[in-house]
């Protein structure tokens, strides 16, 4: 008997509602850049075979885990995407493949809109072999990005486009026709390419950079200066800055405040509205000319 699977459509204005309303996903998303955030989600998942697209208006810096038992991966649905994704420096020609038991640790840019995939590998396996392309599997251990041929990336977009759309129309379409579906568009992509292309890694930044945002979560409410971020990293600041601003997109400050805003952003949405005064939760997060 088939599972019934579920479906989220979803446009918000708050980072928050993403990590409310997508399931499966367990994800940590904050705004770093400036202005109105637009964003959107759609999603439909058995436990064979998962889809979720989301777009995003702003600079957002991304963490998370994907779903557990299924291998996923990514697909830019806008060519100009540029974005650094677990150490890679990554544009919309490139698939992402997740890593057993890898994590979501990327800084997207504005106009992202990605598709994740999250499939069962027998199912992945099955779909090669009747195309007689084995070793999917392997080619996925081996590379975290992907570049595909354009005409294959562009079929792969076309016909992942076509189910979600399919999907959003009925909900309730078959599982097994489209988790029979799923593998066949992903493998069919996959084997278009058997070579591996270069991708520009700046893992050595991307590990300090890394560093200092685990070190600014770490210390939560209390107030960090750029100086003070150096001197536990144990960079110069010109490393830092250099560091932010091609990782991130924005300056070691710009991402500390940011931090701080998000701190006092979250705080309001929790706060009983009859007894917790903005300015106070204000000056907990360092910022006291409201």
């Amino acid at each position: 008997m088939e599972q019934e699977p579920f479906a989220v459509r979803h446009c918000f204005g708050d980072l928050d509602e993403l990590g409310e309303v997508a399931r499966a996903w367990d994800v940590d998303f904050r705004q770093i850049g400036r202005g109105r955030l637009e964003g959107s989600v759609i999603q439909w998942a058995t436990p064979a075979a998962q889809l979720a697209r989301v777009t995003l208006s702003k600079r957002v810096l991304q963490r998370g885990t994907p779903p557990r038992g299924l291998r996923t991966l990514s697909i830019p649905m806008a060519p100009d995407i540029q974005l650094f994704w677990r150490g890679h420096q990554v544009s919309g020609q490139d698939i992402l493949a997740f890593p057993r038991g890898g994590e979501l640790e990327s800084v997207s840019t504005p106009g992202f809109d990605m598709l994740a995939v999250s499939v069962d590998e027998g199912l992945l396996d099955d779909a090669a072999a009747r195309r007689g392309l084995g070793g999917i599997i392997r080619r996925l251990d081996q590379r975290e990005v992907i570049a595909l041929p354009p005409e294959a990336l562009q079929r792969l977009r076309a016909g992942l486009s076509e189910l979600v759309q399919e999907l959003v129309t009925d909900p309730t379409a078959s599982p097994s026709r489209v988790q029979a579906h799923l593998p066949a568009l992903l493998v069919e992509a996959l084997g278009a390419t058997d070579r591996e292309i270069d991708v520009p890694s700046v893992r050595a930044r991307v590990g300090l950079v890394r560093e200092a945002m685990d070190l600014i979560r770490h210390h939560g409410k209390e107030t960090l200066s750029v100086t003070d971020l150096c001197r536990l990293v144990g960079v110069t600041e010109r490393s830092l800055q250099r560091g932010f601003r091609e990782v991130a997109g924005i300056s070691p400050k710009q991402f500390l405040l940011a931090h701080r805003l998000t701190g006092v952003h979250r705080e309001l949405r929790r706060a009983d509205p009859a007894h917790a005064r903005v300015a106070d939760l204000a000056n907990e997060w360092g910022f006291w000319h409201l």
